[in-house]
């Protein structure tokens, strides 16, 4: 995990994530925003938010949802042996991206906090 494409992750990621929550509450004014560390508390949700549904259900992997009937024995030594993915690699990758999700939130984090002390 390289330092500076975790500090572009999250700027990136702030950037989408304000530019939702403020197209959401400039349209509908559903979040009744009326602070800017109104703001901060939502980007923050949505991060953290995104992270722990990737973390509980990541993807590439069966969903409690998913009906499709179960592959036979046959079928998965094959797809195994022409090695088309590999599902600890996919995990590792899995698990990076939620903590540059959890670690994007930081920022946002620390507002709150210093905008509730100050008031």
């Amino acid at each position: 995990m390289d330092l500076r494409s975790t500090i572009k992750f999250a700027i990136i990621g702030n950037i989408v994530a304000f530019s939702v929550v403020f197209a959401l509450e400039s349209s509908t004014h559903f979040f009744g925003i009326k602070y800017p560390s109104d703001y901060a508390f939502f980007v923050l949700m949505l991060l953290w938010g995104s992270a722990a549904l990737l973390y509980m259900y990541p993807p590439g992997t069966v969903a409690a949802l998913n009906t499709k009937q179960e592959p036979s024995e046959e079928a998965v030594s094959s797809e195994e042996e022409k090695g088309s993915d590999n599902p600890t690699k996919r995990l590792d990758a899995n698990s990076i991206t939620c903590l540059k999700l959890l670690v994007s939130g930081a920022p946002a984090l620390i507002y709150c906090v210093i905008a509730q002390l100050i008031n």
